[in-house]
Order: C-alpha cells, then sequence, then structure tokens
C-alpha cells in the first residue's frame, strides 16, 4: 500500500511537471513527462490520472516533437475510453469525469478529423451531445472548438474572439483566407489575412502566425502590382524571423500549417 500511495504521488508530480510545460509552450517537456507518469504501474494510478494522461498524450503524441500518427494517438485515447472506469461512471460518482469525458471524445473527434478516418462524424456527433448537457467556461471553449471542427467557420470565429481565443479566431481567418485565394476571390483573401494579423499584432506568443499573415498578405500585394506595400509587408514579417527560426528548425513546415 505504500508502494502504490509512493507511485500515485509521483505520478502527480510528473502530471503537474507536465501541465507547467505545457502552459508554458514547451510541448517535449511536457510529453517526456506525461509519458514517464505513464511508464509507472497503472494499478497504483487513479482512474482519474490514467485519464488525464491520455488525453495529455493523444494530444502531444502527432505533434512534431511526438513519435505517434494521428492513428496511433487515436488508437490510444480510443481503447482509454472503452476500457477506463472514469468514462463509463455516473459524473456523481468522480466529480471531474464528465469534464474529461467530454474532452476526450473532443480530442478523439478532432484526431479522427485531422487522419480523415470516417469515425470523426460519430465522435463530433458525441462530443456535441455531451457538451449541451454541461456548462461553466471551460465547456464554453468546447463549444465553439467544436463549431470549429464542424466548419462553423463564421460562428467559431466570433466565438473565439468573444472568448479573448485570438489564436483560434486568427487560425480560422487564415483558413478562410485560402479557401477566398482558392476561389479567386483575392479581395476576400485578403481582407481574411488582414484580419489575421491583426489579430496576432503585439502578441509575443504567436510570431509564427503573424508571420505566415504578412507572408500571404506580401504575396497578395504582389499579384496587385503594389510593390510598395509588398515590400513593406515583406520587411514587416522578416523582422518576425529570429523569433520564427527556432520553431522552423525544430518543426519544419508542420509549425506553419498544424
Amino acid at each position: 500500500e505504500h508502494g502504490a500511495e509512493s507511485t500515485g504521488l509521483q505520478a502527480n508530480l510528473l502530471c503537474g511537471s507536465g501541465d507547467m510545460a505545457l502552459q508554458s509552450g514547451n510541448f517535449s517537456a511536457a510529453l517526456a513527462a506525461y509519458q514517464a507518469a505513464r511508464a509507472l504501474p497503472a494499478a497504483d494510478l487513479s482512474t482519474e490520472t490514467q485519464a488525464r494522461l491520455v488525453i495529455h498524450l493523444a494530444l502531444l503524441l502527432p505533434a512534431p516533437i511526438g513519435s505517434g500518427t494521428l492513428e496511433e494517438a487515436a488508437d490510444l485515447l480510443a481503447e482509454a475510453v472503452r476500457v477506463l472506469p472514469l468514462f463509463n461512471q455516473p459524473e456523481s460518482e468522480i466529480p471531474t469525469a464528465g469534464e474529461l469525458t467530454l474532452a476526450a471524445t473532443a480530442t478523439l473527434a478532432w484526431l479522427y478529423i485531422r487522419a480523415q478516418n470516417p469515425l470523426a462524424a460519430s465522435w463530433l456527433e458525441r462530443s456535441q451531445l455531451l457538451v449541451r448537457q454541461q456548462s461553466g467556461p471551460w465547456v464554453r471553449k468546447v463549444k465553439v472548438f467544436l463549431k470549429d471542427l464542424s466548419g462553423e467557420l463564421e460562428s467559431a470565429q466570433e466565438g473565439y474572439q468573444s472568448l479573448g481565443l485570438h489564436t483560434g479566431a486568427g487560425l480560422i481567418a487564415m483558413r478562410r483566407g485560402e479557401q477566398r485565394l482558392a476561389e479567386g476571390d483575392i479581395r476576400s483573401a485578403q481582407g481574411e489575412f488582414q484580419h489575421a494579423s491583426e489579430l496576432w499584432s503585439g502578441r509575443k506568443k504567436e510570431p509564427t502566425g503573424l508571420f505566415l499573415a504578412r507572408f500571404r498578405l506580401a504575396e497578395i500585394f504582389w499579384q496587385q502590382f503594389d510593390v510598395k506595400e509588398a515590400r513593406g509587408t515583406l520587411n514587416a514579417a522578416q523582422e518576425l524571423l529570429p523569433q520564427v527560426l527556432p520553431a522552423l528548425r525544430s518543426e519544419g513546415r508542420s509549425v506553419l500549417v498544424s
């Protein structure tokens, strides 16, 4: 029993370390901490700890710093949802069960959508059902995220902005801009890229997004033969390179498109 308590404490410390690393953007350190915690004897870990671990791992494993594919991450999480008691007990028995179950199903929907797996629709529907049964600030963010996954981009963008989630709103603006470009609507594309640039301007944590938005704007100005604006916008993008290059070197092009 003493050994189980010691293992549980060690797991909590590792999870706490992983959470802090994740919040600070040190994804490699977060992944290492979560993997170390999951390597501990599962019998000595609470079902809540196991659930949190597998959700975090499913999010990080397919990232450039991870070692897994989208399918492997989805399989890992789907198996946990099937067997872990927390995901199959009333919330009254485990207070966090509802929140963690919603987190797991929404993560699975996201993974399957990215992997273009036909299971995506059923997990998205399941997530939408669960989110209607809960409330609170975190749940409001999940509702907006599910709208994003469902392709309700305008509504999702408004939701992200109302919640102060400028990263999500900016990413949608970039996606809408690329769609308008593909349709040949350069003016609308320019508006979307400009909106993304404004959302990310001055945000120290989003230099990569701002770099990409400015770069795409510079391309559009060049296509419109506005050389002065093209050069000015490109120079503004290049000013961000010292902040962007480390991520590009470590993660490659995926840092711009993931």
